[in-house]
């Protein structure tokens, strides 16, 4: 009878996350999708109203959001340095700066309100209302998620806690990723 190894085998959670992010990919993929299929079928672009949109917000968000990645990063590096109050400063700043980046959409949703691209002014208004709404959801999955993390002095050399890091910091990373290809698409080109 053959041996079967269990050195190349995934972790039940590995597995389970991969599919998690598989499904969020399918989701943000499909959001994307109906923009691009809205934006090549319209013949003026951008659509009336939308030139009036101030960049403060959205570029505001892109700052926090790339920061946010940042001290993720440095806080799992730090936690692997051993360096306990570096790795509290750095996820204590990632809270913040993914608190900063929810408050600075609420801030795009109320200038978008003001100058009239409220969701039922159209086709194009609601997809961008709609998906920014799904990301600042997936936002706060992701600051509950850090929330997790914060307890990590009982934890320090667990290896299921290095687990949990990588984890909440690749889903932490996509978000960013997720929202630099909707400020490129949506409110640059």
């Amino acid at each position: 009878m053959e041996k079967i190894s269990t050195s190349n085998m995934k972790h039940p959670k590995e597995i389970a996350f991969t599919i998690l992010m598989v499904s969020w990919v399918m989701l943000f993929a499909s959001l994307f999708l109906s923009y691009a299929l809205l934006r090549f079928k319209e013949v003026n672009w951008p659509p009336m109203g939308f030139e009036s949109v101030s960049m403060l917000w959205p570029g505001l968000s892109t700052i926090f959001i790339l920061i946010s990645s940042f001290t993720l990063h440095r806080f799992s590096t730090f936690f692997n340095l051993k360096s306990e109050k570096e790795a509290k400063i750095n996820l204590y700043t990632t809270i913040v700066l993914g608190i900063a980046f929810l408050v600075s959409q609420k801030m795009l949703w109320s200038h978008m309100n003001d100058v009239g691209l409220v969701v039922s002014s159209g086709t194009f208004s609601s997809i961008l209302h709609g998906f920014t709404w799904v990301h600042a959801a997936h936002i706060v999955m992701g600051i509950c998620a850090l929330f997790f993390l914060l307890n990590f002095n009982k934890y320090f050399s667990n290896n299921d806690y290095k687990l949990r890091i990588k984890h909440i910091s690749q889903f932490w990373h996509f978000l960013g990723i997720v929202w630099i290809l909707m400020f490129l698409t949506m409110f640059l080109f």
